[in-house]
């Protein structure tokens, strides 16, 4: 499921980046929205790899800067 989700991820953000030619969303609330949109199955998938990198115990701050990190590397990742 997991690598099914990246390979749909990386569908998103190529259609997303070379064929609507639109720039980066880096702000999570954008991104999360803009990858749903571009494909339903992708729904839940931000929040999960937030949960995965995120400590419960992290600071609101902590919580908003780790979030522009994952958007961050689902970028790298589609990039590869």
């Amino acid at each position: 499921m997991f690598a099914s989700n990246i390979k749909a991820l990386t569908k998103a953000l190529y259609h997303q980046q070379h064929q609507e030619s639109e720039n980066l969303k880096l702000d999570s609330v954008k991104f999360e929205n803009m990858i749903e949109r571009i494909n339903p199955l992708l729904k839940g998938f931000f929040k999960f790899m937030i949960n995965l990198v995120i400590p419960k115990e992290c600071s609101s701050h902590n919580i908003n800067e780790t979030k522009k990190s994952v958007v961050g590397l689902y970028y790298i990742i589609a990039g590869l």
